[in-house]
């Protein structure tokens, strides 16, 4: 890139607005029908690539989604063994 001038010149500014692209539309994917943070991912990750503060977000949030991800699979499968061990203790009691 640093060898020719034009793209030089062309390529932060299409970093900036691809990204800008994906994560307003990412936004907006929240409120209606679609893969909203997916595309702010996507965003974050195109603007990572030139913005230190983008990469440092986008790993912040990716720490807390799959924090969540991994409790709520934890909580679900408790709440499927403790199901399964209600079920267990009513046929016992037959």
């Amino acid at each position: 890139m640093n060898a020719h001038p034009v793209l030089r010149h062309l390529y932060k500014p299409l970093v900036i607005g691809v990204g800008a692209f994906c994560f307003i539309a990412g936004l907006i994917m929240l409120v209606t029908p679609g893969p909203g943070w997916l595309f702010i991912f996507i965003g974050l990750g195109i603007w990572g690539t030139e913005f230190t503060w983008a990469r440092r977000a986008n790993r912040f949030m990716k720490h807390v989604v799959l924090t969540a991800w991994y409790r709520y699979r934890a909580w679900s499968q408790q709440r499927k063994e403790r199901k399964a061990a209600r079920k267990a203790a009513r046929a016992q009691q037959r």
